[in-house]
């Protein structure tokens, strides 16, 4: 499926385009200063080379299969430009060749605010394979099924052929694959009730399509973690941070709904700059929600959501917060919805914010349809 309303170009039986932001670029304003363009086609490529005029601006040779095909990052540097421009994708794959024109219009970006000391600097490409999971060129050690009892461990490039599970506080978790296919047992992590402070970094969980959840319940921090073939990637409750995170092709479980991050009661929870897309690319199943709250159990109350900076996709809804829940303090703030979901961007009762988010046609969206 082509983003953005744009048309495809035709080489050799190719469809190709370029996004910016998750956005179409075609007839779209970008800013006169470096960015990263993504160079999407539904073919395997060798390589992608960006220009203006005779001007090469930059190449890659780095793809990345998504469900939208294949797909690079390409840095350019579009300062000193301005007006209307026709930006130009050059891919090859062995000996065809073919070529992509988009016109652009470049404008002077407005001057940054100044960020407070204690905030970073938003993030402009989604995470994924390149950013999340352990990073190349870690050397691994084969480990079986791991039981974690002192509190304040670190547990690192370790290659687990198993699940793990969490009896201690303040545990880190770090350039670590866990690969858990125990269907008797369904979290690949498993943080106990009580424990505290779980720290999960360059972590790549796979539940192999047979384990129910990546990892849960509360009291964890996840940064730069990659999790695919479970059903549910994240169960939050209380205490929860997730940020720089990739969640991405789930296995439906039999009659089980599959969400790339899902709540059923709690607080404290902020999930920011993440790439969450519960779709399995390989069936094509859109699963249920990129973001699924509701309240159906505990403490039965949802109190203080923060889900920023994200990118959506997939599911019937990429957003579903049940009409019934008891909720405080919800907002979804400055996301990137993609036309992806089966039904629509998202489904809410009107007691949630959702402010400053946008589509992939990027146009301010602030529609809630109210259960």
């Amino acid at each position: 499926m082509l983003l953005g309303g744009e048309s495809p170009a035709l080489a050799g039986g190719a469809q190709s385009y370029m996004k910016y932001l998750g956005v179409s670029v075609n007839n779209a304003t970008l800013p006169a200063a470096p960015v990263t363009i993504e160079a999407v086609t539904d073919v395997p490529m060798t390589s992608v080379v960006l220009s203006i005029g005779t001007t090469a601006l930059g190449s890659s040779t780095t793809f990345v299969k998504t469900r939208s095909g294949w797909s690079a990052n390409v840095p350019v540097d579009l300062s000193g430009r301005s007006g209307p421009v026709s930006l130009v994708a050059q891919f090859s794959a062995g000996t065809q060749l073919w070529t992509v024109r988009k016109p652009i219009i470049l404008e002077a970006p407005a001057p940054a605010p100044a960020q407070p000391a204690d905030e970073e600097a938003p993030v402009t490409v989604p995470p994924g394979a390149l950013t999340t999971g352990v990073p190349d060129g870690t050397v691994l050690t084969p480990s079986g099924t791991i039981w974690i009892t002192t509190p304040g461990a670190v547990v690192s490039n370790l290659d687990i052929d198993g699940c793990v599970f969490v009896l201690a506080d303040n545990v880190t978790i770090r350039n670590s694959r866990i690969r858990c296919a125990t269907p008797t047992y369904n979290r690949v992590i498993d943080v106990a009730k009580g424990k505290k402070g779980l720290v999960v970094e360059d972590v790549e969980i796979d539940g192999l399509g047979q384990a129910d959840i990546g990892i849960g319940w509360g009291n964890y921090t996840l940064r730069r973690v990659d999790i695919h073939g479970t059903c549910d990637g994240a169960r939050v409750s209380f205490n929860v941070l997730i940020e720089d995170s990739w969640i991405h092709d789930l296995v439906r479980q039999g009659t089980l709904h599959c969400d790339a991050v899902q709540s059923t009661e709690g607080g404290n929870i902020t999930v920011r700059r993440n790439n969450l897309d519960p779709t399995n690319t390989a069936s094509g199943d859109f699963n249920n929600a990129a973001v699924m709250l509701g309240t159906e159990t505990g403490s039965q109350r949802l109190d203080g959501a923060l889900f920023e900076g994200n990118w959506f996709g997939g599911g019937n809804y990429s957003v579903n917060v049940r009409g019934d829940a008891v909720l405080t303090d919800i907002t979804f703030r400055k996301n990137v919805y993609l036309d992806e979901a089966r039904y629509g961007v998202a489904l809410s009762p009107a007691s949630v914010l959702f402010e400053d988010n946008v589509s992939t046609y990027g146009v301010a969206w602030s529609i809630v349809l109210t259960q």
